[in-house]
């Protein structure tokens, strides 16, 4: 499972990360099913991430949708549940 792996990268890396949208919303409630990873990642820390976990860019179709976080009012309200940090779905 990816969010594993972001996990491991935080771990290992101190690469931080933040899970939005349905990846994010799934911890707050358990009763969606969803087929993207929807995730924050600082700027310089993005290509980074994209290589360690063996991504690669594509036209359409995608399963991982990482967002620049350009800065911290993205995740104001941002805790952490299980093991994941999470900020608003929305």
């Amino acid at each position: 499972m990816l969010e594993g792996k972001l996990s491991n990268l935080k771990r290992d890396m101190g690469i931080d990360y933040y899970l939005t949208g349905f990846s994010g919303g799934v911890r707050y409630a358990p009763v969606v099913r969803y087929n993207k990873v929807h995730v924050y990642i600082v700027p310089e820390d993005i290509l980074e991430t994209a290589v360690c976990l063996g991504l690669k860019e594509v036209d359409s179709g995608a399963n991982v949708i990482i967002y620049s976080l350009e800065n911290d009012s993205y995740k104001k309200d941002s805790r952490i549940i299980g093991d994941d940090m999470v900020v608003s779905p929305l």
